[in-house]
This record gives C-alpha cells, sequence and structure tokens, in this order.
C-alpha cells in the first residue's frame, strides 16, 4: 500500500509539474500573439479601396440575464483573408461571455499570425483544454473565411449549432459533428465546408 501510495504522490507530483509547464508555454505564446496582433490592429484598407461586405450583428442575452454569452468579431488578416467568427460560451451570462470572448480574442491573434485554420483552431483547443481542467468551461466555434478575389468562402464549425447559407433561392445547411473547443483532448478536426 505505501509504494502505491508513493508512486500516486510522484505521478500527481510530475502531473502538475507538467501543467504548469504547459501554462508557461501558453502564457508565452499569448503574449508573443498579442504583440504581433497590436502591431496588425492598426492596418486601414487602401486610399480608394471599398469594403467588400458591410457586416452587422445582434447579441441578445437569455432571458433574466444582463449580458450575451456569445461574442461575434469580423477582421481581416493582412494576407487579405476577411473572417468572419462567432463563439458561444456553454451556458450562461457572464462566465459564457468571458468563455466566448476569450476564444474569439485567441482564435483572431492566430489568425492574423498567419496561422491556418485548421492548425489555429487545433491549438485553441489544446489551450481551451487546459484551462478547462483548473476552470471549467468550452466554447463552440462558427469561423467563415472570404477570399476576396476568388469569393470562396470556407466555413469551419466546432461543435456550433447548424449554418445557413441562402444564395438565390436556394438555402444550404451546414452541421458539426466536431466537439466545442476545449471539450476533448483528442477532437475530431473541425467541419469544413466550401461555398
Amino acid at each position: 500500500e505505501l509504494s502505491a501510495f508513493l508512486l500516486r504522490k510522484q505521478y500527481r507530483r510530475q502531473l502538475e509539474e507538467t501543467r504548469r509547464s504547459a501554462k508557461g508555454q501558453y502564457a508565452q505564446m499569448s503574449d508573443l500573439l498579442t504583440a504581433a496582433a497590436a502591431g496588425l490592429s492598426g492596418a486601414a484598407p487602401a486610399f480608394g479601396e471599398i469594403p467588400a461586405c458591410v457586416i452587422g450583428a445582434a447579441l441578445r442575452p437569455k432571458e433574466g440575464e444582463m449580458v450575451c454569452g456569445d461574442t461575434m468579431e469580423a477582421f481581416r488578416t493582412d494576407s487579405g483573408l476577411w473572417c468572419l467568427l462567432l463563439a458561444d460560451g456553454m451556458g450562461s451570462g457572464d462566465a459564457a461571455r468571458r468563455e466566448s470572448s476569450l476564444t474569439c480574442r485567441l482564435l483572431r491573434q492566430f489568425l492574423q499570425a498567419g496561422i491556418e485554420p485548421l492548425p489555429a483552431l487545433k491549438t485553441l483547443n489544446a489551450a481551451m483544454k487546459l484551462r478547462g481542467e483548473t476552470q471549467g468551461g468550452f466554447s463552440t466555434v462558427d469561423l467563415a473565411l472570404m477570399q476576396r478575389q476568388s469569393g470562396c468562402v470556407e466555413l469551419y464549425k466546432c461543435g456550433a449549432a447548424p449554418s445557413y447559407l441562402k444564395r438565390g433561392g436556394s438555402v444550404r445547411r451546414f452541421c458539426s459533428d466536431a466537439p466545442p473547443t476545449g471539450l476533448s483532448s483528442s477532437p475530431l478536426p473541425p467541419d469544413q465546408g466550401h461555398i
């Protein structure tokens, strides 16, 4: 019994050291990405350039709550990629808003740093999973990326409710089998759709 107890104690100590190390690495990565994103946030459209679209959003809190648990962001990367991002923090109120806001902020920083969408979502999942072990919580993700020149749009979904695209007289439905970010340590890759 003593031997088993000492092995468990050693395992817990090693696990805690690994967690501290991973937290430190993510904190450093966050600082680097924050600094990189700060340099990019001042980018303005070239003189005379007309925006490709106008985006509006309305977020409504759950009945009885003061804040909405969803976060929406629209931005453009230096490579000219237009991004529309919607995250839904599980639960409601301020705790859900913090989760969805963190999800959007991290994913935006990854994309603006030039990281491709699939690796960015994989890294986001790992970060949210690590955070979830101590604080709980996870978020769904809907990410739409549009290449302005080609007009091609890619959709990425992680655990989100179905999305609908209406073009002309037809409607297409996009669903997700992938779990929300931070829920699984080895998730399915995010569902992708090309429009």
